[in-house]
């Protein structure tokens, strides 16, 4: 085993909010808070944060969608393990400045993400003796950040980003002042490919907020050594945005005594959509559901 390294950059404390209003859209079911930064109306209904109650009383999943994006993206897998109320309790939460408009990224730093994110696993923890945490691309930074800090009963990465392959995000905060938005190039969907019918998330991104996310980047690889939880890894090969070194060194890095790495050949970066979203739903139910037994 290596030994653990220490940070190579120093992150400030985080402290944790205190818990925000009640969704008014959710109706007889266990609280899950607003956007605690913006009061702007959402996208659409999809883009609200979700609970859906199920039949394991002992477990809870919480799910962190990616940057830019909105607890939507995470609804194919929700769906998938909660199995009509048959399942998981599964938890989609809407991150500071997302799911409302492009601007109100502006308003919201990295620490904000964590922070909100930090506030919603300890009120699910109130509830459940086991919180499971899946997060897409940023959203498994952010799930690694908090793996760090709380005991989290599994942990899934889905395309994380440790080095990010965009070279505007080494520039960002400098660009930042010369030009305010940029915006993603949208590929024609794949063969097999789930394709939603309504707006998941932002088309573009503040640059500003890039820098944010390579902050973010930073701040999960000082962490990745307190990591001890069970954990699964899954990346895409043709990820054009997250490079491929990302999941070795998460692999690498965590203290975890059981950790699983898979690799997608057919899937681009959103592998919860994909071409082998099921193979993707199919892997996580049986890491979740496997026994790990610890090492003496």
């Amino acid at each position: 085993m290596k030994k653990d390294k220490k940070p190579l950059v120093k992150d400030p404390a985080i402290k944790d909010e205190k818990p925000l209003v009640k969704d008014p859209a959710k109706k007889d079911e266990k609280p899950i808070n607003q956007d605690p930064v913006c009061e702007t109306a959402y996208m659409n209904d999809f883009v609200r944060p979700f609970f859906f109650d199920g039949k394991k009383k002992d477990e809870c999943i919480l799910l962190l969608h990616g940057f830019t994006g909105s607890p939507a993206d995470m609804l194919p897998i929700a769906s998938y393990l909660n199995k009509d109320g048959e399942g998981y309790p599964v938890c989609g939460i809407l991150l500071p400045g997302h799911g409302t408009k492009m601007e109100d990224m502006m308003h919201c730093n990295w620490k904000m993400w964590v922070v909100y994110a930090t506030t919603q696993l300890k009120k699910l923890l109130e509830l459940y003796p086991k919180v499971s945490i899946i997060g897409f691309s940023m959203g498994g930074d952010i799930a690694l950040c908090l793996a760090s800090k709380f005991k989290a009963n599994r942990i899934v990465t889905i395309s994380t980003p440790i080095i990010i392959k965009n070279k505007l995000n080494y520039i960002a905060e400098f660009l930042s002042v010369f030009r305010k938005y940029t915006y993603w190039k949208i590929p024609k969907p794949q063969d097999g490919e789930l394709v939603f019918k309504y707006q998941t998330g932002y088309i573009g991104m503040p640059v500003r907020s890039i820098a944010q996310l390579r902050k973010l980047t930073i701040a999960t690889f000082n962490r990745l050594h307190r990591v001890r939880a069970p954990i699964l890894i899954i990346q895409s090969v043709n990820d054009r945005e997250v490079h491929l070194k990302s999941p070795y060194i998460i692999f690498d890095n965590v203290k975890s005594e059981y950790k699983e790495l898979a690799l997608m050949e057919n899937s681009r970066h959103n592998a919860i959509i994909g071409p082998e979203h099921d193979k993707i739903y199919k892997m996580i139910e049986t890491f979740l559901e496997k026994d790990i037994v610890p090492k003496k």
